[in-house]
């Protein structure tokens, strides 16, 4: 399989869950959310949030000493681009080959896996019968 070159791309940390499904956050309890679970400085976490402070994706407030900070845009803002890249500039497109991928490569147990099942089947049933879902 051929994989063509991808330019260089802008990219942020996003914490987990996404900061769309947290109320607030200060930068100290960011750093414990980032999804890869590595320790980082004080000041790593405190520059990617003032990237995606500029980038328009958070906002903060003072509160005593502290920046808290709250998103401005709705993970799916973030992720659709993401995605969407990600699928047609890895994988020609083809979401079964990127989800044939997924399954080999991530370590999914029978719950997660039912839950995609289930994903699946509400697309499925959403698309209809010619196709053409969400």
């Amino acid at each position: 399989m051929y994989i063509r070159p991808v330019p260089r791309r802008r990219c942020i940390l996003l914490p987990s869950p996404l900061p769309r499904e947290r109320s607030s956050e200060r930068r100290s309890e960011m750093m414990g959310a980032l999804p890869d679970g590595k320790r980082r400085a004080y000041t790593t976490v405190l520059t990617v949030m003032q990237i995606m402070e500029k980038k328009g994706l958070l906002a903060h407030k003072r509160e005593g000493m502290a920046h808290v900070y709250q998103p401005k845009v709705a993970a799916r803002q973030v992720l659709r681009p993401l995605m969407r890249d990600l699928l047609r500039n890895f994988f020609g497109g083809n979401a079964s080959t990127a989800m044939q991928y997924l399954l080999d490569e991530a370590k999914i147990d029978r719950d997660e896996l039912e839950q995609i099942r289930k994903l699946i089947n509400e697309y499925d049933h959403q698309a209809g019968p010619k196709g053409g879902g969400k």
